[in-house]
């Protein structure tokens, strides 16, 4: 409307240079829209295209790009989305929480108290630790080096009449995802995107066979809400 009212009032005064008042309104239109969303781009592109009137580039790309600046001076990195569930009390990641995951360490977060089984438990064991500790994954040590881990679908792929004979040794899977201690939680996040069993071991970077604990998704949350509070 006060794109509109621009130029129809300038059509008034300057009949011979205004011929189309109205494509002030288009002009205004994209240009709060740019402010409002952090969509510059999108506008300065979309408002030829929509009219297939190219002549308002140039206009687009100087009204846009002049309520975008505005914008981000006195919104910061908030806009028309976002700044509406902040006010309606939900907490979004913004960039200086990305920075806050990457000074949160590791062994901040981590699981410290892990189940452990050696390479010589017998898997009707570690069957019998899943169904008491509902974990699926467990570190293995040999004389408290760590050396693989055993997972439920280990314990599955076995007989049933094989599990009384077999060791965790013998199917153990010896190559995993791990991550060291003092890694940052971002890295962390990155690695378990990937990670298949969604958890981590944690390592020492100084000995990569001593087990420090083990990062979950469950302890990606207790970071994200530890952010929160702060």
């Amino acid at each position: 409307m006060l794109g509109a009212s621009f130029g129809l009032t300038l059509h008034i005064f300057f009949p011979n240079l205004i011929y189309h008042p109205l494509t002030y309104a288009l002009v205004g239109m994209g240009a709060l829209f740019a402010a409002t969303a952090h969509a510059p781009l999108s506008m300065i592109i979309m408002i030829p295209e929509m009219t297939d009137d190219y002549s308002l580039l140039l206009p687009m790309m100087a009204s846009c790009a002049s309520s975008f600046i505005v914008s981000k001076t006195f919104l910061g990195d908030l806009n028309i989305y976002t700044l509406k569930l902040i006010r309606k009390g939900t907490r979004i990641f913004i960039p200086d929480d990305i920075r806050m995951l990457e000074k949160l360490k590791v062994h901040e977060f981590m699981t410290k108290d892990v189940v452990t089984v050696s390479v010589d438990t017998p898997l009707f064991e570690v069957q019998e630790l899943i169904k008491k500790t509902h974990h699926d994954c467990f570190p293995v040590l040999n004389e408290g080096e760590l050396v693989g881990v055993v997972t439920s679908d280990d314990i599955l792929a076995t007989p049933l009449h094989m599990l009384t004979k077999k060791t965790v040794g013998e199917v153990m899977k010896r190559n995993f995802r791990f991550i060291y201690d003092d890694d940052s939680i971002l890295k962390a996040q990155q690695e378990l995107v990937t990670c298949v069993m969604g958890k981590l071991l944690v390592v020492s970077r100084k000995n990569q066979k001593e087990l420090k604990g083990i990062f979950t998704k469950t302890d990606l949350v207790n970071a994200y809400r530890y952010i929160t509070t702060i």
